[in-house]
């Protein structure tokens, strides 16, 4: 199998790409348009897959793509060329256009691990050998003996105590240690979302037993009380009111009904129930949304009117919006 190259815009203030190799293990899969994660000094970076070629680049050594993180092309081809045409526009760094043309880096968790340098061993080393002879404050000799039993530790890890953080840079700008960027993948969070099967009337057995003259009714074998039929009208009410389906969370604050109640339903068939993920940062499902309403003064009408020719004109144009700040141009 030939061997495989491509070009990937980085997210640094460079106007130029930079070429990686493509391991054998990506099985032939297009790159173009996909997040790559690469090696980039001594830290990972995501970056963007812009073209391929056969052969390498006039370089001593070519590093692999570490990693693919899209299944599928996070740009389509169509947004690729507009992204290389803003940054010939505009003169701006490839990469940090691109950036911008993606959504945050929030499934990914940036960190940096920390390992003894030879000098550290040496000064561990002499001070184990001449405790007196090194003076070395007490948190600075315990982290330097902790990292080296454990041969190197993460940011997550020195966060959990205040100040360790900030001890382990004061000993990488001394030498003792040293500092790599690494990233790794957020931990996957769930949510259970709750949709609208079917009425206790849909599922009983018996359309008499709805009739029944009592503070209970009989549905598929089972007595439903009044409270349990109010709660699934108001629950009924909510879900069709709002999207048909919403996490259990939300639902159970907008019914006003217990977490017991709705596994009770969903046990009885009237709730059909699953697990969706989210993403940390991600505003999940906020149902009571109004958009503005905005009234636009006469001379924000002139200007979208003006605006508005440009669009329908259906050409290129370049305008300049002139207003102090809070004056509405946005």
């Amino acid at each position: 199998m030939p061997d495989r190259y491509c070009e990937i815009a980085l997210p640094v203030p460079l106007r130029s790409t930079f070429t990686y190799s493509v391991p054998e293990s990506f099985d032939g899969q297009p790159l173009i348009g996909r997040r790559l994660v690469v090696p980039f000094g001594k830290r990972a970076m995501i970056g963007v897959g812009l073209a391929e070629a056969d052969t390498p680049p006039h370089v001593p050594r070519v590093k692999p793509i570490t990693k693919l993180m899209d299944a599928v092309p996070a740009l389509t081809p169509k947004l690729i060329e507009l992204g290389n045409w803003i940054g010939r526009y505009y003169v701006a760094p490839i990469g940090e256009t691109f950036r911008a043309m993606l959504p945050p880096e929030i499934e990914v968790r940036h960190e940096r691990t920390y390992a003894l340098t030879d000098a550290g061993r040496a000064h561990l080393a002499e001070l184990a050998a001449n405790p007196e002879i090194i003076p070395m404050q007490p948190p600075e000799r315990d982290l330097l003996q902790r990292i080296g039993e454990g041969h190197s530790i993460s940011s997550p890890h020195l966060r959990r105590i205040t100040g360790v953080e900030q001890l382990a840079e004061r000993l990488v700008r001394r030498g003792l240690l040293a500092a790599v960027k690494s990233m790794r993948d957020r931990k996957a969070r769930l949510q259970r979302i709750v949709a609208w099967k079917q009425s206790f009337t849909e599922i009983n057995a018996d359309p008499a037993d709805l009739r029944t003259p009592s503070k209970e009714r009989i549905s598929g074998g089972r007595r439903v009380s009044q409270a349990a039929l109010a709660a699934e009208a108001r629950i009924r009410d909510v879900l069709t009111s709002e999207r048909g389906f919403l996490p259990l969370g939300i639902l159970i604050g907008k019914a006003h009904v217990s977490r017991a109640m709705i596994e009770r339903f969903a046990e009885m068939g009237l709730l059909q129930t699953w697990e969706e993920l989210i993403t940390p940062g991600e505003d999940s499902w906020d149902a009571d949304f109004t958009a503005p309403t905005n009234v636009l003064n006469p001379e924000q009408k002139e200007a979208l009117g003006e605006i508005w020719r440009w669009i329908v004109a259906g050409k290129f144009k370049a305008g300049l919006l002139h207003g102090v700040t809070g004056s509405g141009k946005t």
